[in-house]
C-alpha cells in the first residue's frame, strides 16, 4: 500500500498518467477509484439482463477469445479475457465495498468526520483499509495540495489535518484487523521543504521552496520495525 503525498502543482496533472502499465503487460493496469456515487463507472447491468445472464455471455466470449488466443497467441487476447473477468469480480464485489453503511460509529471516530464524505482523503484511507480487507494486493492513495510556496502557514495546518489523523488511523486499524502482518504501508512525498522562508522574510503569507535532497518516508507492517 502506497500513500503519496503530492504538491498539487506537479501531481493534479499527472494523476490520470500514473494508473497506465508502462513496460508490463496489460492486467497489471490500475484501476482508477473515482468520487461519488460511482466509484467505478459502468459496474451495472444493462437494463433488463441479470447477473446470471451477464455471467453467460461472458462465458461465451471466453471460450471465443480462447480460440483466437490458441489461433494467434497474441498476450493482448489473454489480457482481455482477464480483463473481463477482473470486470465481472468487480461488478459483484465493487457496490457492496464501497457501501460504507457496515462501518461501525468508531471507524468514523477513528478516522474522522471527513471519512463519510467520497473523495475525501480520509474517505480513501477507510476504502484502503476494506481493500485490504478483500486481498487486493496493491492499493495507492494520493493527497494533494502541498504546493505551499505562500500562505504556508493558513495550508499547512489543514493539510496536516486531512492527513495525520486518517494516515494513523489505517496503519491502527490494520494492526487492529491483523491486517499489518502481511501488509507494507509506505507513505511518502515527491520532496521536502526548506526549513527557511522563501522571501527570507516571515510574514502572515510567507511559504518555503522545495527542497529536493530532503524527503520524508514512514514504513509499517510486514514485519518492519
Amino acid at each position: 500500500m502506497l500513500v503519496s503525498k503530492g504538491d498539487l502543482g506537479n501531481m493534479q496533472p499527472l494523476n490520470s498518467r500514473l494508473w497506465g502499465n508502462g513496460f508490463l503487460p496489460g492486467h497489471y493496469q490500475g484501476v482508477r477509484f473515482r468520487s461519488g456515487s460511482e466509484p467505478v463507472l459502468y459496474l451495472e447491468d444493462p437494463a433488463g439482463k441479470s447477473m446470471k445472464d451477464q455471467r453467460r455471455m461472458l462465458d461465451t466470449i471466453s471460450q471465443l477469445n480462447q480460440h483466437e488466443l490458441q489461433s494467434s497467441c497474441d498476450p493482448a487476447i489473454e489480457t482481455r479475457i482477464m480483463q473481463y473477468e477482473m470486470a465481472f469480480r468487480m461488478q459483484t464485489s465493487i457496490p457492496e465495498l464501497s457501501d460504507f453503511s457496515d462501518e461501525p460509529e468508531f471507524s468514523f471516530k477513528l478516522y474522522g468526520e471527513d471519512a463519510r464524505r467520497p473523495g475525501t482523503y480520509a474517505y480513501n484511507c477507510l476504502m484502503a483499509r476494506r481493500l485490504a480487507e478483500q486481498d487486493v494486493r496493491y492499493i495507492q492513495l494520493y493527497h494533494s495540495g502541498w504546493d505551499h510556496h505562500f500562505n504556508l502557514p493558513n495550508h499547512l495546518p489543514k493539510r496536516c489535518r486531512e492527513n495525520d489523523q486518517a494516515s494513523v488511523a489505517l496503519i491502527t486499524d490494520l494492526k487492529q484487523r491483523g491486517l499489518l502482518d502481511d501488509t507494507i504501508v509506505v507513505w511518502g512525498g515527491e520532496f521536502g521543504r526548506t526549513s527557511f522562508s522563501k522571501s527570507g522574510r516571515v510574514n502572515e503569507s510567507y511559504g518555503r521552496d522545495h527542497h529536493a535532497n530532503c524527503f520524508t518516508k514512514i514504513v509499517a507492517g510486514g514485519g518492519f520495525k
